[in-house]
């Protein structure tokens, strides 16, 4: 088994709100990390989501103390859609968020079906 953990700074245009959170959360810098697991097929590569979390961070860079949120692949999903710029993976220079482009549907209904039985498409 193994699990990879990645993480990345985030722009975010607008407030959002998590399941989690009482109050909505400001635009701004945020950190975020994942936590997912590889899963090997015979002819593919998936990841199983483990977790993930999103901090804000200060004029600093500092991530703020006290304030972390456990986000789920849907709520990540949806503020990459509709409510990030920009991207910043670490060591690497900041890039446009792309929108997915449209697949054939027999690509989009394999990729549906490995999402509902919890995985994640790689590469």
């Amino acid at each position: 088994m193994t699990i990879r953990f990645q993480h990345y700074n985030l722009l975010i245009d607008s407030a959002f709100r998590l399941d989690s959170s009482r109050r909505a959360l400001d635009p701004g810098l945020y950190r975020v990390e994942t936590e997912t697991e590889l899963m090997e097929g015979a002819s593919f590569q998936a990841e199983r989501w483990l977790f993930a979390t999103i901090r804000p961070i200060d004029a600093q860079g500092r991530t703020r103390r006290g304030e972390i949120y456990e986000v789920t692949r849907a709520e990540l999903t949806q503020i990459l859609t509709c409510h990030a710029s920009t991207l910043q993976p670490p060591n690497m220079a900041r890039a446009t968020i792309h929108k997915p482009a449209l697949l054939s549907r027999t690509d989009a209904l394999a990729i549906e079906r490995a999402c509902n039985e919890g995985m994640v498409q790689t590469g």
